[in-house]
């Protein structure tokens, strides 16, 4: 690989991981192998976070770019929910631990979410530098 990086890729890479990240976190839910509040919190999240993209996209004409330290940790954690979810689900078990699991990565999703609304409460009041630091043209 010659580690290129687009514009589009740049969007399209993200939007992919997400869809299946909602795809999965859908199915899970119908299926009673994570609870049906942990999906929605996880969708929920997602769909503020883009609109806020689209918002600040519609007002200054760039797009965000740089994830949070703890929106990545949010979303290996909800990987790693997932994965076990998956795995309970596969040898027909119910654990603890699974629970457990979901009301940590549903409190870490809902603080990081907070967190990227108040950065773009900041950048749509003006913030020039927070703006540079998380966009391209």
């Amino acid at each position: 690989s010659r580690a290129q990086r687009t514009k589009l890729g740049s969007f399209l890479d993200p939007l992919a991981d997400k869809l299946l990240m909602v795809t999965a976190l859908i199915t899970l839910a119908i299926l009673h192998a994570i609870p049906p509040w942990f999906a929605i919190v996880v969708v929920s999240r997602d769909a503020i976070v883009v609109l806020g993209i689209m918002v600040i996209y519609l007002f200054y004409g760039t797009m965000i770019t740089a994830p949070s330290l703890l929106g990545k940790s949010a979303s290996a954690m909800q990987m790693v929910t997932i994965a076990f979810a998956l795995l309970f689900y596969v040898l027909q078990r119910s654990s603890p631990l699974l629970t457990i699991l979901a009301s940590l990565t549903g409190v870490l999703t809902v603080v990081s979410g907070l967190q990227y609304v108040y950065q773009g409460m900041k950048m749509l009041n003006g913030s020039e530098e927070e703006l540079r630091k998380t966009s391209f043209p």
